[in-house]
């Protein structure tokens, strides 16, 4: 009987299996894949006689890879348009609250690297272009705003400490960590920080915001004194940011690209090709990633996504 229920069992998994791998090639047959594979990666990247535009979208956090962004992916494309001929300029459309900080300058420096072959490029800000989105988006030649853009962010948290230890001792847990090198542990749960490890963490602080504010003087042209007036961390509205030159024009996405065409492209109209990442596809994803899309969930990634530039243990705010 026992051999009998192990077997039907195990037909059951092996129905469940074929039945997930049929799903698959259906979707796959219907246009729900990944579309990042190369040979669409090659479609988008296909010269044209006229030439285009590409519109990249960057959202979501900054950082590796998650849901909605692919750091390796955004610099291949990037890449890619710099070298390819039909490329005439890059609209980029950014929503993100920000993330980490290695990341975000590789795409600033990967942005400026883009420029060096003379193409223009324009930034328009989405619901939000905060923090390492912000320090994106100076790398442009112009940046645009939706009215109701929040931008901004400029300001550094030198990461997040708990000390456990008196809460521990009250339950009766005693944590110790062997080390060598007595700052080795800072910020660990179990001790608590001293002077001098909260001294080292702050100039770590104070150099990732200098370097913050010094591109964004730089590159908006304001000088450092009055930027660093505004630059403790606030948010903007847009029309704050416009006063404080932190943004160009407010407007809609077609209009910057009517100016782009008409300030940068002697008014000649090229087509626009869009590049925009999506994630690897799976059943499983696309069935629990449904669930996220309730307002629970929306509320939950919205409250999570608040303070994002990090560096890894560091957070531009």
């Amino acid at each position: 009987m026992k051999n009998k229920k192990g077997l039907t069992v195990f037909i059951i998994f092996l129905i469940v299996i074929i039945l997930l791998g049929s799903a698959n090639i259906i979707l796959s047959t219907f246009g729900i894949t990944n579309s990042n594979t190369e040979t669409i990666k090659q479609k988008d990247m296909e010269k044209s006689n006229w030439g285009y535009i590409a519109s990249v979208k960057i959202s979501g956090v900054i950082e590796e890879s998650n849901e909605f962004y692919n750091q390796a992916w955004l610099l291949n494309i990037i890449n890619k348009l710099k070298n390819d001929s039909s490329n005439v300029a890059l609209a980029l459309s950014i929503d993100s609250p920000g993330g980490n900080v290695y990341q975000s300058d590789e795409i600033f420096l990967a942005l400026k690297d883009y420029k060096e072959s003379k193409k223009p490029l324009y930034v328009y800000m989405g619901q939000m272009a905060a923090s390492g989105a912000y320090y994106i988006s100076v790398a442009s030649d112009k940046i645009y705003a939706n009215r109701n853009t929040l931008t901004g962010s400029i300001g550094v948290i030198a990461g997040h400490s708990i000390d456990a230890t008196e809460f521990l001792s009250k339950i009766g847990i005693k944590s110790t960590t062997i080390h060598s090198g007595k700052n080795k542990t800072m910020m660990n749960y179990d001790e608590p920080l001293t002077e001098e490890q909260i001294k080292i963490m702050q100039e770590i602080s104070d150099e990732c915001y200098q370097q913050f504010t010094e591109i964004v003087a730089l590159e908006r042209n304001i000088p450092i004194v009055e930027l660093k007036k505004i630059a403790d961390g606030r948010i903007f509205t847009a029309s704050q940011a416009k006063k404080h030159n932190l943004i160009d024009e407010i407007s809609s996405y077609d209009q910057m690209i009517i100016d782009l065409e008409k300030n940068e492209l002697f008014n000649t109209y090229y087509k626009i090709k869009n590049f925009e990442y999506q994630p690897e596809f799976s059943l499983a994803n696309f069935i629990f990633g449904s669930i996220t899309k309730t307002s629970l969930g929306k509320t939950i990634s919205s409250e999570f996504q608040k303070n994002s530039l990090t560096y890894p243990a560091f957070i531009y705010k």
